[in-house]
């Protein structure tokens, strides 16, 4: 009985130092993760308005979310259902498909003109 005491105590002075650390820990990379998630929003926004000023396509929000961070991206459902269906095998799930695009008298004429693409608000992380 006094050896289980004897151990106990070093036990909960040592947990009392430690919890406290990692609660610290964990609130610390939780804010960390947002201000990475919101500075990754603002640069996809910036990127894509300077893609669209080139005339390029535009990048995909999911591809884009999926390479930053795989688990973020999973908590999007209209992503969550497209990175399953890219890693099942689907490789035209994520990323930009490569469309046929047939030349035409009128496509040649004139050209297309860039289509605004819309800003992505950070949700809640």
């Amino acid at each position: 009985m006094k050896k289980g005491i004897v151990l106990l105590i070093p036990l909960l002075v040592f947990a009392t130092g430690c919890i406290p650390t990692i609660i610290g820990a964990v609130a610390y990379k939780s804010s960390k993760t947002r201000q990475a998630k919101e500075s990754f929003i603002e640069q996809f926004n910036a990127t894509n308005l300077e893609r669209e000023k080139a005339g390029l396509p535009p990048l995909d929000l999911c591809t884009e979310k999926y390479n930053f961070d795989k688990k973020w991206a999973d908590d999007d459902p209209v992503c969550a259902e497209r990175i399953a269906k890219y890693e099942a095998g689907d490789k035209t799930a994520l990323g930009h498909p490569k469309l046929e695009v047939k030349e035409t008298e009128s496509a040649q004429a004139a050209p297309a003109a860039p289509t605004a693409q819309p800003q992505v608000t950070p949700g809640p992380y």
